[in-house]
Order: C-alpha cells, then sequence, then structure tokens
C-alpha cells in the first residue's frame, strides 16, 4: 500500500458502501412504513439485500482483481512433473 491514507471501499468487511446502501434503504423502508401505512420489507429481506451487496462488492472488487485473477497462471506456469499440477488441473482450467 505504501503507506498511503487511502481506503477503498472494499479493502475492510463488513463492506462500507453495503452497509450505507442498507442504512439508506432502512431509512426510505421506515419512512413507507410511517407515510404509507404500508409492512415495508421484512429483516429478512433486508438480511438479503445484505448478503447479495456483500458478495457482489467482493467479486468486483481490488482484491478480487489484485490476488485471484493473478494468481490463475500458476497452475500452469509452475506444473512440475513432481506436483503433478498438469494432470490435476488442466481439465479444470480453459484453453
Amino acid at each position: 500500500m505504501g503507506g498511503g491514507s487511502y481506503m477503498l471501499p472494499t479493502f475492510i468487511v463488513p463492506l462500507y458502501n453495503v452497509i450505507f446502501c442498507l442504512f439508506i434503504l432502512t431509512l426510505l423502508n421506515s419512512l413507507i412504513k410511517k407515510v404509507f401505512g404500508h409492512s415495508g420489507l421484512h429483516p429478512t429481506e433486508l438480511l438479503s439485500i445484505y448478503v447479495l451487496l456483500s458478495s457482489a462488492c467482493s467479486l468486483c472488487s481490488i482484491n478480487t482483481m489484485g490476488f485471484l485473477f493473478t494468481t490463475l497462471g500458476h497452475s500452469t506456469w509452475f506444473a512440475t512433473p513432481e506436483n503433478e499440477w498438469d494432470s490435476l488441473f488442466s481439465s479444470f482450467i480453459p484453453t
């Protein structure tokens, strides 16, 4: 990181961008309940939204791009007859 004081939204867990969106959604939900008298979203629906947003944000984060995608080629690059990675992993990796 180089000692920089910047922070990207996907570096910490729980993801603060997801928490902010869920906070706004909860405020809107309580406003809908007060103004219109509808039941609004159930807490399990809010939990589902939290899980889906967290999954989506973590999959498209810079951490995934920096760590997961850069290691995809290691199974073929470091394959040797001793570790048998070619026979273990080659059928699962697209050409």
